[in-house]
């Protein structure tokens, strides 16, 4: 009652009076939104145990580079935290290693990353960096002009969750053209380990004949898996 006259007053008096009481008691009350909202949390038996998720990711490259998108959600078309924190971001001559914390759905998450990858790197010469709509943006720098096969050192260990960023994988359509694809790592057999790796990046002319279908079975995919995620949030809430 004592604020409801406060404001009443308020509106008596100048502008600016107005605008300070406005900001006040508007900071007052998401306030105690906020501490609700905690006290929501705490009902909770696993509150403050972060939930272990491997973020979708998209990659593309050309004959220097690897560029890779993250968002942090479980998969690439489904919502997820618009923050994080807390990270953690290692960029080694063989490896990237990313791990950060964020909210989704009033659940703490543990979004972390561990790859080998295929080929070394130039540490340097890679960077990271925050993007739009909750996620990030890494650059390798490869440390020979080449065609990777795959993303990953292992044939089998590309997560089901890792696509191809089509769109940016078709800039650098020509550029790839001039390198066949590496069919093997350092001290890694030949033969089988190629066979499997073609499933990972598709052959240049080929992507280029069949970008469009890909992009549409992916689409279909995406809004699937994103119905699914929707539905495992409402049981988590």
């Amino acid at each position: 009652d004592a604020v409801r006259k406060i404001v009443q007053r308020s509106h008596a008096g100048t502008e600016e009076e107005a605008v300070w009481v406005t900001s006040q008691v508007r900071h007052a009350v998401q306030a105690e939104k906020n501490s609700l909202d905690d006290l929501i949390r705490v009902l909770d038996r696993n509150y403050g145990k972060a939930a272990e998720v491997s973020p979708a990711s998209q990659w593309a490259q050309n004959s220097t580079h690897v560029f890779l998108a993250v968002k942090f959600a479980q998969r690439w078309n489904a919502p997820g935290a618009l923050e994080v924190g807390n990270q953690t971001v290692s960029i080694t001559s063989c490896c990237f290693n990313f791990t950060a914390f964020g909210e989704h759905s009033m659940i703490r998450r543990r979004y972390h990353l561990s790859w080998d990858l295929f080929q070394p790197l130039v540490v340097e010469a890679s960077s990271w960096s925050w993007a739009a709509a909750g996620r990030m943006t890494v650059i390798f720098a490869k440390a020979k002009p080449a065609h990777w096969p795959r993303l990953m050192s292992g044939p089998t260990a590309t997560p089901k969750n890792l696509g191809i960023w089509h769109d940016m994988q078709d800039k650098w359509t020509s550029d790839l053209e001039k390198f066949a694809p590496l069919t093997s790592t350092a001290g890694a057999k030949k033969g089988k380990a190629a066979g499997k790796s073609a499933a990972a990046m598709p052959d240049t002319k080929k992507a280029t004949a069949k970008s469009r279908k890909a992009k549409a079975v992916e689409k279909e995919r995406e809004e699937k898996e994103e119905e699914e995620e929707e539905e495992c949030d409402g049981e988590e809430e």
